[in-house]
């Protein structure tokens, strides 16, 4: 099923400027071809248990066509569109594979009688020299539309977080209010200009609203999110399209009242739940109850963090030879390496940018309890100076190497102003980390001419000394 460019092209053009795309007869008797022929997927609908709603059914093929092509990359290499690496797959024909993973679902839920209907959209979210958006299925079920993002969330069911795309809901007034959100979040600028972005918002007027912030951004020199911004006013007209086009998404919550659908009682009626085990030195911590990454979050591993003198971080010092600080830079680092090390051993399939979120979320919260000689990390600051990146060396991309092999690093920025102003940690397999000494890293990012990668281009990539202004 390897899409040639003549065809690529093709395919481009029928559907440039549409919101909904269509999977044609013989592309879908391909998949069905491809499902009949590989075991795998014929196990997945042979299994469903009989008795389940067809909502619970597509639910039920959500997560098991999930986790299967998680775990299993010869599927996903194989039999959608002929894959490969995912960065080498759009360097060399344009295709991502999230378009692949949502037709092959909506087949399945097709063949298996589960929907009447389903739709295929792409998001407005533009990339470099390529017209390749992200594509989510939308599937009617027993009369009602629901949006589905399987992609997404294939990484959740393996690290025990709860699904967060099966059932959501993207409205124009939820996108909004995100944005408001955002803007009132903002520290340096004036009431006034904020009621201004507010209203341009809510009226719709995008263009002044960008124009306006560039003005801003030039009046306080500093950045206040434009790139992001241009990234999410979209999405705002692309939910109201949706609902003109096709009518209301029905909404399936995280959480509900017990007997009433959400992922909570999916999970629980399919035995989707995650179980995990006990975990010793130096975090001593039961978990044999929870069922949900988050769950463990809250309930156990964030208590205790909470406390500067807690046993985990006195635990953790002592077996690495940490002594006690009053330095918030040095407790930032100690906590973050408690973190992470943490994150390795109970849920290990983590996705890096779901790692990033996460150790984000716990740093803000055991922060908002403790200070080291009244300073402390804020929301704001910990979104603002903690990122993930993709690198790549200059030789590879002069090599034209299709392999691509990427570093993941997170790099955090130092509250205080010194010399060695960030902390850099490599992620490798598993959610191991290696933290780097920083004059290690600055000569083997200089020495190597390191480049951020773009998620869709191979030809524009930013120099990373350049990025962190070293």
């Amino acid at each position: 099923m390897k899409i040639d460019n003549e065809e690529l092209s093709r395919l481009y053009q029928e559907e440039s400027g549409k919101l909904l795309l269509g999977l044609n007869s013989d592309r879908f008797n391909q998949y069905v071809q491809i499902i009949n022929n590989t075991r795998p997927y014929r196990q997945v609908i042979d299994s469903i248990p009989p008795d389940l709603s067809n909502l619970e059914k597509a639910y039920y093929i959500y997560n098991k066509l999930g986790i299967l092509l998680y775990e299993n990359n010869s599927l996903v290499y194989n039999h959608i569109e002929n894959l490969g690496m995912y960065y080498s797959t759009i360097r060399h024909n344009g295709i991502g594979n999230c378009r692949q993973m949502s037709e092959l679902y909506v087949t399945m839920l097709t063949i298996s009688n589960v929907i009447e209907k389903f739709y295929l959209t792409r998001k407005p979210v533009g990339v470099e020299e390529l017209d390749l958006r992200h594509i989510d299925a939308i599937i009617q079920v027993d009369g009602k539309l629901y949006m589905t993002d399987i992609i997404r969330d294939t990484v959740n069911m393996r690290a025990g977080i709860k699904n967060m795309r099966f059932g959501y809901i993207d409205t124009a007034e939820k996108r909004i209010h995100e944005l408001i959100k955002f803007i009132n979040a903002n520290r340096t600028i004036k009431a006034e200009q904020k009621n201004k972005l507010i209203e341009l918002i809510k009226q719709k007027k995008f263009e002044e609203f960008i124009i306006y912030v560039g003005e801003l951004e030039k009046e306080y020199a500093t950045d206040l999110g434009l790139e992001f911004l241009k990234r999410k006013l979209p999405k705002i007209e692309f939910a109201s399209q949706i609902k003109e086009q096709i009518g209301e998404l029905t909404e399936v919550p995280r959480s509900a009242e017990d007997g009433q659908i959400s992922i909570d009682y999916l999970d629980k009626k399919l035995h989707l739940t995650r179980n995990y085990n006990d975990i010793g030195f130096p975090f001593y911590l039961k978990l044999g109850k929870y069922h949900y990454f988050e769950e463990i979050l809250d309930e156990a591993f964030i208590p205790q963090m909470a406390n500067n003198d807690s046993y985990i971080r006195r635990g953790w010092s002592y077996s690495n030879n940490i002594l006690p600080s009053n330095s918030l830079d040095e407790n930032m680092e100690l906590d973050i390496d408690i973190i992470l090390d943490f994150f390795s051993k109970v849920a290990p399939e983590m996705d890096s940018e779901i790692c990033l979120k996460y150790l984000k979320y716990v740093l803000w919260k055991i922060y908002s309890t403790r200070d080291y000689n009244g300073r402390t990390l804020d929301k704001e600051w910990i979104n603002k100076n903690i990122k993930l990146y993709k690198t790549i060396k200059e030789s590879d991309i002069e090599n034209n190497s299709t392999a691509f092999p990427m570093q993941t690093m997170i790099v955090v920025r130092k509250s205080e102003v010194q010399k060695q102003k960030y902390i850099f940690y490599k992620m490798e397999e598993g959610m191991k980390h290696k933290k780097v000494p920083y004059r290690e890293m600055i000569e083997e990012m200089k020495g190597e001419k390191t480049k951020i990668c773009s998620k869709f281009s191979t030809t524009k990539r930013k120099d990373f000394v350049e990025e962190l202004e070293i």
